[in-house]
């Protein structure tokens, strides 16, 4: 009779192959798991990835429109300072063109009469004398009015451009 033990079965898989075997459905279980947690912990960070980046989205859309705005304002700004300069500059021309034309139409000297030979020989009225000074002081005394107001003038249009440059080196600055 043949061997009895020889020929026993003892199962599909026995031995070293049964631990084999648990070890792989082990190690699939293992990974199975830790695929799972992995994938949860992508979603959180895709979440989380898609939060950020609406959130700068949003922050840049309003940095956007806060230079928007402050661009339209300072142009505005510009140009009302430009406006009032070349008001200033003008205003600043014409008097300079009426205190010329004033002084052009005072300053002329008369013809010089053909004079005597000697000084001696001049022959003046007192009153012709002090109407010519009386004349000279006063065509002195306006030609000086005129160009004080035209320094004043061309004091205040600095000053007023001063200001107006402070005022947009302030904007700046904010």
């Amino acid at each position: 009779m043949p061997h009895l033990t020889a020929n026993r079965q003892r199962g599909f898989i026995t031995g070293i192959a049964l631990y084999g075997a648990i070890a792989v459905g082990v190690l699939i279980l293992g990974l199975s798991i830790a695929c799972k947690v992995q994938s949860a912990r992508l979603e959180a960070v895709k979440k989380e990835l898609a939060t950020f980046q609406a959130d700068i989205k949003a922050i840049g859309n309003y940095a956007r429109t806060k230079k928007a705005e402050k661009e339209a304002a300072d142009l505005l700004l510009k140009k009302g300072l430009d406006h009032e300069n070349k008001l200033l500059q003008a205003d600043l021309a014409d008097a300079r063109k009426r205190l010329l034309n004033a002084a052009a139409g005072r300053g002329r000297v008369p013809e010089i009469p053909a004079s005597p030979g000697s000084p001696d020989e001049i022959k003046v009225s007192r009153a012709d004398l002090n109407g010519a000074i009386r004349k000279h002081v006063e065509s002195v005394r306006a030609i000086l009015g005129g160009t004080a107001n035209l320094i004043v003038e061309g004091a205040e249009a600095v000053i007023d451009l001063d200001t107006g440059k402070d005022f947009v080196k302030l904007q700046a600055v904010k």
